[in-house]
């Protein structure tokens, strides 16, 4: 594929992403990249697998692998959208890139948490906010809620009548509902606010 045609192709990919509200953001320099040197490796012919590799090889003493993991990823979704149009495109696999790892995620210590919720607590003294902001902090910490969760949460998801130590989430990730028990003093918690 020349390299006129393949910018062409990305610039589709990108508008289209942005028209859908999915903008890749600063991931374009990362496809402009992969398409000028694509473009330079061509041969007039498709996007292979060893293409995308070499690509990354080239760029690996500036990353981390999960820099480089990353940078497959947006990669990937464009040659997947490029396959669409041009079926002998190539698109890797992930597990082909050794090394990805997630990261750890952070967990607060006790100490860290009271803390938190004492600050929470001191925010504005006095005004409702900082009582939301120390519920929802609270919630959050005692159930392992998402935030967007806790935020969503109505007051007869909060205080189900039949099962008074459960929270109702609806509309989680994927779309599911779902029951979260929780300790009584977090009920007890929920109910004084």
């Amino acid at each position: 594929m020349k390299v006129q045609e393949l910018e062409q192709r990305l610039m589709t990919y990108l508008h289209l992403r942005a028209a859908l509200g999915t903008a890749v953001g600063s991931g374009s320099k990362v496809l402009e990249s992969f398409v000028a040197f694509a473009g330079r490796q061509g041969d007039g012919g498709t996007v292979t697998s060893k293409v995308v590799f070499d690509w990354l090889e080239t760029m690996k003493a500036q990353q981390s692998a999960g820099v480089s993991a990353r940078r497959l990823v947006l990669v990937r979704q464009f040659l997947l959208h490029l396959s669409a149009a041009i079926p002998e495109t190539q698109v890797p696999h992930m597990g082909l890139l050794t090394g990805y790892k997630r990261q750890t995620p952070f967990l607060f210590t006790p100490q860290e948490l009271e803390l938190l919720l004492k600050s929470a607590a001191d925010f504005r003294p006095g005004e409702f906010c900082s009582v939301v902001l120390h519920t929802i902090l609270g919630l959050i910490a005692a159930t392992g809620l998402r935030a967007s969760e806790a935020l969503g949460l109505d007051r007869p998801d909060v205080m189900p009548r039949n099962s008074p130590n459960t929270i109702l989430i609806r509309e989680a990730k994927f779309g599911k509902t779902r029951l979260v028990p929780i300790h009584d003093s977090t009920a007890e918690q929920l109910r004084v606010y």
